[in-house]
């Protein structure tokens, strides 16, 4: 098979050409170039046209080139020249515009002759409007297209109203009991620490409790044959457990003894060093405190009453009470409603308490409310009382 490396396009140009037969050579645009004449020759000596006005340049005359009056640039014509169609004779039609995968153009129309510009922006508008508002507007015609939705029944949605308030108003009331519930919890938990602030007790990391001097107290107590509560009470109520503590009338220390009560006791525990000084001593003065309260239990039987009220105005003041039969109807207990108001009456009051609270915190197993109950030891107290 023959190959011809020209290109089909030529190969056709060639085949059309009668063989033999001269390439036609395109006539040129322009008219070939004269040959160029030769310019006359000018005198230097002759003088110029010259500008009659001052600033203007003089310019040669017109006939100065004689030869290049006369010559025209040829107009080349690229089209034919325009005829009239004759009447009657169809025009020519638009091209159709082109369409992709024989689809419709839609919204396309041929642009008329002499249409104002305005118009043509004014219907591009109009397009765009209708190519936003289409999604609504077949939005709205599957919602005209969608079946109606039934309606509830009027006591179905009654009901259904109730249930929900009712499940609210449960829900309401559940939150405000637990807002209530750990309001008073908190509210408890803040009685309670400062309850132990207020009786010097500390709160340990096993959940046992102590009071200040807790150690010197039983030891003393136990020796004494006292309740180591009852202790605790006479020494809160005296000084506060503050070892530096003196009344006005002279007593210190945290079981307020007062001087000749101190010498008195030394004397009767053959204390050689004794010294009213060293009263101010925490051993010291619970040592003191608790035999002279030893003292008065065995006197008065264990009563917490009477000890109390003896301790704080003197056991000659309790005796006489006891002999009244309006404030001691049996001669052995005291009736507090039928006391004399005053600081003794209250200070049993105030020692019974801190008694009932130290017993429930620091000794819940020991007994309180009891006749001689003050006494560790109630037949000995007996005995030393007969």
């Amino acid at each position: 098979m023959e190959t011809n490396p020209i290109p089909q396009r030529q190969r056709n140009r060639r085949t059309d050409r009668p063989s033999g037969a001269a390439p036609q050579v395109q006539q040129p645009l322009y008219p070939p170039m004269q040959p160029a004449q030769q310019m006359p020759q000018l005198d230097p000596l002759q003088p110029r046209q010259m500008a009659q006005q001052p600033g203007q340049i003089a310019r040669p005359a017109s006939n100065t080139y004689p030869q290049m009056q006369g010559m025209q640039r040829p107009v080349q014509q690229s089209y034919p020249p325009y005829q009239a169609q004759p009447q009657g004779m169809a025009q020519p039609q638009a091209a159709p515009r082109p369409r992709l995968n024989n689809q419709p153009v839609t919204g396309w129309q041929p642009q008329e002759r002499g249409e104002a510009p305005h118009a043509r922006a004014s219907r591009q508008l109009a397009r765009d409007a209708a190519r936003v508002d289409s999604p609504a507007r077949r939005e709205d015609k599957q919602d005209e297209a969608r079946p109606a939705r039934k309606k509830l029944p009027v006591w179905l949605t009654g009901a259904t109203t109730v249930c929900f308030l009712v499940l609210l108003g449960l829900l309401a009331a559940y939150w405000l009991m637990q807002a209530y519930l750990t309001t008073e919890e908190a509210k408890r938990i803040a009685a309670h620490q400062a309850m132990l602030e207020n009786y010097h007790i500390t709160e340990q990391a096993d959940g046992s409790m102590r009071v200040t001097w807790q150690e010197e107290i039983e030891r003393y107590a136990a020796q004494y044959n006292l309740q180591p509560a009852f202790v605790t009470a006479i020494i809160r109520n005296e000084s506060s457990f503050r070892t530096e503590a003196e009344s006005s009338v002279g007593a210190r220390g945290l079981m307020q003894l007062m001087p000749d009560t101190a010498q008195w006791i030394a004397g009767k525990l053959g204390d050689k060093a004794y010294s009213f000084d060293r009263m101010y001593d925490a051993e010291t003065n619970i040592r003191y405190g608790c035999w002279y309260l030893g003292y008065l239990s065995k006197l008065f039987h264990g009563d917490a009453e009477l000890v109390s009220g003896a301790y704080h105005a003197g056991q000659t003041t309790i005796t006489s009470w006891l002999s009244d039969q309006a404030k001691s109807p049996d001669g052995v207990h005291l009736d507090l409603g039928n006391l004399p108001d005053g600081p003794t009456k209250q200070y049993i009051g105030r020692v019974t308490q801190s008694y009932g609270i130290y017993q429930t915190l620091l000794y819940p197993d020991e007994a309180f409310g009891a006749t001689e109950s003050v006494s560790a030891d109630r037949g000995a107290a007996a005995a030393d009382a007969r």
